[in-house]
């Protein structure tokens, strides 16, 4: 894990814990398709929850890693510092709740630099999962 995905590890894990919940555990499979996903993003261009040219959405997309949930989620974002970043997905709607569910305990985070849309640009990926062990009853 490099340091931008280390800084957005810590805040998320210290936003867990201003709302009573546990850190998160980093798994090396939701770690490799994150970075692969930010690293896809910016190698072929685009910007999506769906692979392009795979048709292939984040909880597929983990499972070809190997990673096995009963519940998964996924923020993506681009350009800023990780402390910008994280502050947009706290901001919306749709990440903030990824960030503060109890029933995620492991994340995986990727962040890729690279020419996207003809400027540099840093793509970010987080995914977020719940082992299928701890699959609800």
């Amino acid at each position: 894990m490099y340091a931008r995905e280390r800084r957005l590890l810590t805040l998320h894990d210290n936003a867990r814990k201003n709302h009573g919940l546990k850190p998160f555990c980093v798994h090396p499979a939701l770690q490799k398709a994150a970075c692969a996903h930010a690293k896809d993003m910016i190698q072929y261009d685009y910007f999506s929850h769906d692979t392009r040219g795979r048709n292939e959405d984040p909880c597929t997309r983990i499972r070809r890693f190997s990673y096995r949930s009963s519940y998964c989620g996924e923020n993506i974002g681009y350009n800023g510092t990780p402390g910008g970043m994280f502050r947009s997905w706290m901001r919306s709607s749709i990440h903030r709740p990824n960030i503060l569910e109890g029933r995620f305990h492991e994340i995986g985070i990727g962040a890729c630099t690279g020419d996207y849309s003809d400027s540099k640009t840093t793509m970010y990926t987080a995914y977020f999962g719940a082992p299928a062990e701890q699959r609800p009853e």
